[in-house]
């Protein structure tokens, strides 16, 4: 809220009245949010050649296509299966999908191996006898 003053001329006299007013605020928020990556979602690279494409319609994306259409983001789900596998997706999920969604199947064993497991740590050195004048009893 805030008061202001204007001028009115009541009587052939000029006269301050206040007033009050809401005046709007603008505020910006910043929110920061930590998302943690699933087990085994680790980035691989797999060369465009060895995967096989295809939009929500089940059409064929072909390699150069898909490289054109990857250039900027795109919503893409991605599924690590024998392409021969492919099927359309169910209607009800395409209605909660973009409509410009990618659908790619990565060859089975393209991702790599999985990581190996951490070396143990190694042993602590046993410690250095000492050396002195023999013990005499």
């Amino acid at each position: 809220m805030e008061t202001r003053v204007r001028s009115v001329i009541s009587n052939g006299k000029t006269e301050e009245v206040p007033y009050t007013v809401q005046v709007p605020v603008t505020v910006v928020e910043q929110q920061t949010y930590n998302m943690r990556r699933p087990l085994g979602s680790e980035r691989f690279e797999v060369g465009i050649d060895k995967i096989k494409a295809w939009d929500l319609a089940g059409k064929a994306i072909d390699g150069a296509e898909l490289a054109a259409k990857l250039k900027a983001p795109a919503s893409v789900i991605a599924k690590e299966d024998d392409p021969k596998n492919f099927k359309a997706i169910d209607p009800f999920y395409l209605s909660v999908l973009r409509p410009d969604t990618i659908m790619i199947y990565i060859p089975v064993g393209s991702s790599g191996p999985p990581p190996a497991p951490a070396a143990p740590a190694p042993a602590a050195p046993a410690p250095a006898p000492t050396v002195g004048p023999p013990k005499v009893k």
